[in-house]
């Protein structure tokens, strides 16, 4: 585990004890969820309101769609990992839930990204209708199979042979990045079952928590006005296009292996001098997560060190996990 400095009050409302009527320090705040094998901690960083705040966004965003993922690579948990999870299905009309063991449940990782640019950045309005890439493939054998549309299933003995020959060919590349301009939630839907979808705005609220946390435990909680906080507290989740942005282009180039996850802080300055934090966050980096965009916040360039203010137009501040 990686500590920083302790930071004696609470990162999102400046609180300096846990609560009120509680004399225990401030909890320490994982930068990257440790549900998701996050090893940097910032102590003594969140209050007990705050702490709830964030962790039941982050319970949600991770409990739907990429729980698969987390018991296929053997990610962290704190209470251990459920011996069953839920597919869904149509039929007739209706909606059905089949509880499929663990160890045989498909898991497919799913990752959203926006395909624009922070309008805070930019200054431009966002579209009316913005598109989301969507990032995903099967993680193990049963989601390549469970990916193979019904029509594959169903095709003639003569063409049997080279079907299972392309099947094999599939699973040998199980982290063979998938592409869809689809909606997060109809991703995968195509053969009538369905794996749990993904909670944007709530996946959003975390990678702006895990954003805001890196910076101060990079920067300093006073080098620069914050812009997430409400984001996070889930007070204004209407509108991250102006925070938020990803990839003008889909990629399909895999991250560094080795390293699950990657944040780096970039700084965008103006002519006027005013420089904004820009977070980059690539979760499930080495399996070809995409890049997501978050603004942080205005850098007050007067209240660093000589050495991060050298560092500002130099190389970006980046960890791997």
């Amino acid at each position: 585990m990686n500590r920083y400095d302790p930071v004696g009050r609470c990162i999102y409302c400046g609180a300096t004890s846990y609560g009120a009527d509680n004399s225990r320090p401030l909890a320490d705040e994982h930068i990257i969820p440790l549900a998701l094998d996050g090893d940097r901690v910032l102590p003594n960083a969140s209050c007990q309101r705050c702490e709830k705040l964030t962790s039941s966004a982050e319970l949600m965003a991770l409990r739907g769609v990429l729980r698969g993922p987390r018991i296929s690579l053997a990610l962290k948990s704190r209470k251990g990992h459920p011996d069953t999870l839920p597919l869904f299905g149509h039929h007739q009309g209706s909606v059905f839930k089949v509880d499929i063991d663990a160890a045989s449940y498909p898991s497919i990782l799913l990752l959203p990204a926006p395909a624009w640019l922070p309008a805070m950045l930019t200054g431009y309005d966002l579209p009316e209708t913005p598109r989301m890439f969507v990032y995903g493939g099967p993680l193990n054998e049963h989601a390549s199979r469970f990916l193979l549309s019904k029509t594959q299933r169903t095709r003639s003995k003569a063409k049997k042979k080279n079907w299972k020959k392309r099947r094999r060919q599939k699973q040998l590349q199980p982290m063979q990045v998938q592409f869809s301009d689809a909606p997060p939630e109809k991703v995968f839907h195509g053969s009538g079952v369905f794996s749990p979808s993904l909670n944007v705005k709530l996946y959003y609220r975390m990678l702006a928590k895990v954003a805001h946390a890196y910076a101060v435990a990079e920067l300093g909680l006073d080098s620069f006005k914050p812009f997430l906080l409400d984001v996070i507290q889930g007070i204004a989740d209407d509108n991250l296009g102006l925070y938020f942005g990803g990839p003008l282009v889909h990629s399909t180039q895999l991250g560094t292996l080795g390293h699950l996850h990657s944040v780096s802080l970039h700084f965008e300055c103006s002519f006027d001098e005013v420089c904004y934090i820009v977070a980059r966050i690539k979760l499930f980096d080495s399996l070809g997560g995409p890049p997501n965009y978050v603004v942080v916040g205005e850098l007050f360039i007067e209240r660093l060190s000589l050495s991060l203010r050298e560092m500002v137009h130099a190389e970006p501040l980046s960890r791997r996990w």
